[in-house]
């Protein structure tokens, strides 16, 4: 089976890194996915349970480049003799469009009515939006159309900790990128100095432990009846995962910011995921970080730093900036990185350069239909 993994635009080898990782395969990409090749259900439900990178896993089962016909080009595509290879029996079903192209013209209801009328028309199949046993994806990059089975119904981009969030807003995927981008390899000194409400610690921690991202949403995560699976026992499968998880990891991690909401936010999402005492928390100003770490002792640096707008007081924002490159070339290794996510970058590259920071990447990461800088700077 050919397995189509869904991610941010930007962060695509990220997710090829934890294909090879965790199933020893490679993987191809193109524009916000990836695709590997597998008949082992296990690689299918570890991907599902482990990987942090990924909103969607599905089975590919056809794609083709989309022209201005697109309604007419999807007309029998989920035919019998296709579908015939997956599913045994009848079930309800349920069809989803997910845009990577966002000027696509097409709406998804009538996306979504063309694919459900041919399904309904050559099979006895009842249409379900609520609790299908079947859900199909339609997914659409880079001008091509992507058709495959869901493989767990779950945006498995969502995380469960993710209750207290204060600003700016962070995709848990792409916190996870960042401390992979920063070298970050569960050893290391991990630094995020402005942690906001702490998902690049608490995905750097997840990672540390080798722990499964959507353990806790084992009860949600719904796979299809396909022959594939059939037989299967996820369940063990599961447990199996959890059970090579680290119980705790030596102290590397640290998220500081001078915002007690911010520490305060941190520490109950950690302890809601269950790693807490796998991060060290302390609300530190910038210029404190020198007495904390000492010379040379941070191995990586990632944060979302302070973002400014048309009301923001500018002197303040660019002392910020001055503070944390000034600090970051006392505290760092020469063989560290820092890695920064912003909307803007110019006072990421005047700061940079103003303490011989040297650029090693550049890179755009999206969030929705927000595309932003990912820097990467060495000394």
């Amino acid at each position: 089976m050919k397995i189509l993994l869904i991610t941010n635009p930007g962060i695509e080898d990220i997710s090829q890194l934890e294909v090879k990782e965790s199933l020893g395969k490679d993987a191809s990409k193109g524009k916000g996915f990836v695709m590997f090749e597998t008949d082992d259900p296990k690689d299918i439900i570890t991907a599902c349970f482990k990987f942090q990178s990924i909103s969607k896993a599905m089975v590919l089962l056809d794609s083709f480049p989309y022209t201005e016909s697109l309604l007419e080009e999807l007309e029998g595509k989920f035919s019998k003799n296709l579908l015939k290879n997956y599913f045994e029996k009848a079930c309800s079903f349920s069809v989803k469009t997910v845009k990577q192209d966002f000027d696509l013209d097409i709406s998804s209801p009538e996306i979504v009515d063309v694919i459900s009328t041919d399904i309904h028309k050559d099979f006895s199949w009842d249409s379900d939006y609520r609790n299908p046993d079947v859900q199909f994806l339609v997914y659409f990059s880079d001008n091509k159309c992507y058709l495959g089975i869901d493989l767990c119904q779950l945006d498995l981009d969502k995380r469960h900790y993710k209750i207290f969030q204060v600003q700016p807003p962070l995709k848990a995927t792409v916190a996870y990128a960042l401390a992979r981008l920063s070298g970050f390899d569960g050893k290391k000194i991990l630094l995020d100095p402005n942690c906001g409400s702490g998902l690049i610690a608490i995905e750097a921690a997840l990672f540390q432990r080798d722990f499964p991202v959507n353990f806790f949403d084992k009860d949600k995560l719904k796979f299809p009846p396909v022959k594939q699976l059939s037989g299967v026992d996820s369940e063990k499968i599961i447990e199996k995962l959890k059970s090579k998880a680290k119980d705790h990891s030596s102290d590397c991690i640290f998220a500081y910011s001078n915002s007690f909401q911010h520490i305060n936010a941190t520490k109950k999402n950690a302890k809601i995921a269950g790693i807490n005492d796998s991060i060290t928390f302390s609300r530190q100003d910038l210029d404190w970080l020198e007495l904390k770490f000492g010379e040379s002792a941070v191995d990586c640096i990632a944060c979302v730093p302070l973002q400014y707008s048309q009301h923001s007081n500018i002197k303040n924002i660019e002392k910020w900036y001055d503070e944390l490159f000034k600090e970051a070339e006392f505290i760092m290794k020469k063989s560290g990185k820092i890695v920064l996510l912003s909307r803007k970058d110019d006072l990421i590259r005047k700061y940079a350069e103003k303490y011989n920071f040297k650029l090693n990447e550049e890179r755009f990461v999206s969030q929705g239909k927000e595309d932003l800088f990912v820097l990467v700077y060495a000394l």
